[in-house]
């Protein structure tokens, strides 16, 4: 059940059909150009990952680049009747996707925004032959802007270059205005190498949580409970075997009896060597050379 962003799961126990919806959504929308939308001029340049508020609990960004697959075969498995070109053409238009996820009980609420280049002004007569999709207009500062809720998703595209969806997105919508306009009103957030960390990947898709045992938990597929503090790390495409990921993980643990407790448990666990594990303050470890399919990072986000 869907309602104002927030999807209600009852039998998902992950953030797989977070994703699904979230990359679902925009795409179709983007696959039968749907969207239109109505904006002054950028005075000032606005980054995706500035529209993102600070109550989320895991960030990701996913650069196209990263894993050019990623996002075609996505589009090839959930959307029927797609063809190659179509896949290409969608696919070249997203450059950089930023999602914040909130855990609440059995419910989940996304906020994404979209670095890509979809030109602003679609026709959207497509959307009244279309009776799932519900058009609402929000008024800042006297600039009004579309948006359309999909099956209680709801997505905007506020310029040439942005596509925002989700939780809060009044809230987005403002702090774009702001932006654009003043060149205030960026997300301030604490610890500005996190920020920059997720905001600039390349060649790999990152992540973060400061609720690091549950999402941690998901990743790897089993439940732990290692009193972590936080984690972040990052996904590259194995050199050496094109259907795998290497991946790397900072974790910080609450103390260091915490830490060196589950040092044993997280080599058996990943499968490394003690080289694989570096002890990098009282109460940090950096595990890296994890090596995971890519199917696996694949279900775990969106198919």
């Amino acid at each position: 059940m869907t309602k104002n962003g927030v999807l209600r799961l009852k039998k998902h126990k992950n953030i797989r059909f977070i994703f699904n919806r979230l990359f679902f959504s925009f795409c179709l929308i983007l696959s039968t150009g749907l969207l239109a939308c109505k904006s002054a001029p950028e005075a000032f340049p606005v980054e995706a990952m500035d529209l993102l508020d600070l109550d989320s609990e895991f960030y990701i960004s996913i650069p196209s680049q990263a894993d050019p697959d990623l996002i075609k075969y996505f589009l090839q498995k959930n959307i029927e009747n797609i063809n190659g070109e179509n896949i290409d053409l969608i696919s070249q238009r997203i450059n950089t996707i930023y999602c914040g996820i909130l855990h609440e009980k059995k419910s989940y609420k996304i906020q994404a925004a979209v670095d890509e280049s979809i030109p602003a002004n679609f026709a959207s007569r497509k959307i009244k032959k279309i009776k799932a999709i519900d058009k609402i207009q929000y008024e800042v500062d006297s600039t009004f802007y579309d948006s359309y809720n999909y099956q209680g998703l709801e997505i905007s595209l506020p310029s040439n270059n942005l596509a925002l969806l989700g939780r809060n997105l009044p809230e987005m919508l403002k702090k774009y205005d702001s932006i654009k306009s003043t060149g205030y009103g960026q997300t301030v957030w604490e610890n500005q190498e996190i920020y920059e960390f997720l905001k600039s990947p390349v060649n790999e898709i990152r992540f973060y949580s400061n609720k690091a045992d549950y999402f941690l938990s998901i990743l790897i597929g089993h439940q732990l409970n290692l009193h972590l503090k936080s984690f972040k790390g990052e996904f590259k495409l194995d050199p050496n075997y094109k259907s795998q990921y290497i991946v790397d993980l900072d974790l910080e643990f609450q103390n260091e009896k915490f830490m060196r407790a589950s040092r044993s448990l997280l080599a058996l666990t990943f499968g490394l060597t003690g080289s694989d594990i570096e002890f990098v303050d009282s109460n940090k470890l950096n595990i890296s050379n994890i090596q995971i399919k890519k199917e696996l990072l694949y279900k775990l986000l969106i198919l």
